[in-house]
């Protein structure tokens, strides 16, 4: 069904419970219980859904055509070249100020375990080529895990980066700085960006530096490291190329621990990379329940195609084509544990 105004749809198993509005595609909330069996919401964002569509912003949306950034806003594909919608400086961002975050999706499907939901982006939106169909199903897999299945198909050659962005804090969305939170990211190299947080083909290796996440670490205290990019950033904001990466292998890339609550998160992805974000910019946002949010007070980790790819040739291949469309997965995996011993000692 088209509709012209947000809906919410509720997906529960015994263990968590998501709600999914058609505006952004977005996920709103995500309970989930801790150890001792409290459930609280570990999204951030707003209580109604009128203030999704009021204020605009990224929480919870899939965004597209292209995630992340572009660099100039233009890309050259097949011998033409293309300038799109710019919003930030020196590049375009999510897709542009008309991006699919600002789209009210068709609900194609709802049961009690799936939402699939469809928007159709005309020739010529926000600058990109070709009419592009795309397709969000959220399922629940398993007693505690979300999956989210992301397709596009075009009827021209199109560069398209479908991302999930959820901003999370495992203690609660309310629960203030991510102090105790403890973070591995299957990673040997991360990118450095510009001064517009773009990147290209350069890349750093994360040995003896606050990006090596390759085994769990607290990051909290490095998020006003004296490292360049940190300084750069605010925090962490970086692509990082993910381990094991070949075309449709689904692998575990990532995994959070927050100790307060003893509330953990696998996720698992197709994709080549992911961008590892802090919430750096300024805090007392206004969110759910009066709550506000600081400053470092949520993270995101987003599966994803590199950043500013269309402009990169040696990057993984961004780009759908007629009779070629494209599909990938992210699966946010829900657990409890007590430390982090009884998570490392079950290696």
């Amino acid at each position: 069904m088209t509709v012209s105004t947000p809906q919410s749809f509720i997906l529960k198993s015994d263990m968590v419970r998501f709600t999914i509005t058609n505006y952004g595609a977005r996920l709103i909330n995500a309970g989930i219980p801790g150890v001792d069996g409290k459930e609280v919401d570990v999204l951030q964002g707003y209580d109604t859904l009128d203030e999704y569509v009021r204020f605009n912003n990224f929480y919870g949306t899939v965004c597209g055509r292209v995630a992340n950034r572009i660099a100039g806003a233009r890309f050259t594909l097949d011998g033409k070249t293309y300038t799109l919608n710019q919003n930030v400086p020196g590049a375009t961002l999510h897709g542009g100020p008309g991006g699919f975050h600002t789209k009210m999706w068709t609900v194609l499907e709802h049961t009690s375990d799936t939402v699939i939901l469809e928007y159709v982006s005309p020739d010529g939106e926000e600058g990109y080529p070709g009419k592009v169909t795309a397709r969000v199903t959220y399922s629940l897999e398993g007693p505690q895990s979300l999956r989210l299945t992301l397709e596009a198909a075009s009827d021209q050659a199109c560069p398209v980066n479908l991302a999930h962005l959820p901003f999370f804090n495992l203690a609660g969305h309310d629960a203030g700085h991510l102090r105790h939170h403890f973070f591995k990211v299957n990673a040997d190299y991360y990118y450095p960006m510009d001064e517009f947080f773009t990147i290209d083909n350069d890349k750093n290796h994360v040995n003896d530096t606050v990006f090596d996440l390759r085994n769990y670490r607290k990051i909290f205290p490095y998020l006003s490291d004296d490292h360049p990019q940190i300084q750069l950033a605010g925090g962490y904001d970086h692509n990082f190329e993910l381990h094991e990466y070949q075309k449709g292998n689904l692998r575990e890339v990532a995994s959070i621990w927050e100790e307060t609550g003893g509330r953990m998160m696998k996720i698992h992805t197709t994709l080549p990379g992911i961008q590892f974000y802090t919430c750096n910019s300024a805090g007392n946002h206004p969110g759910k329940e009066n709550s506000h949010y600081p400053k470092w007070g949520s993270f995101c980790l987003e599966p994803q195609f590199f950043p500013n790819s269309p402009n990169v040739p040696t990057f993984p291949d961004s780009i759908v084509r007629p009779g070629e469309p494209m599909k990938e997965i992210v699966i946010y995996e829900f657990d409890q544990r007590e430390s982090l011993h009884e998570i490392t000692s079950k290696k």
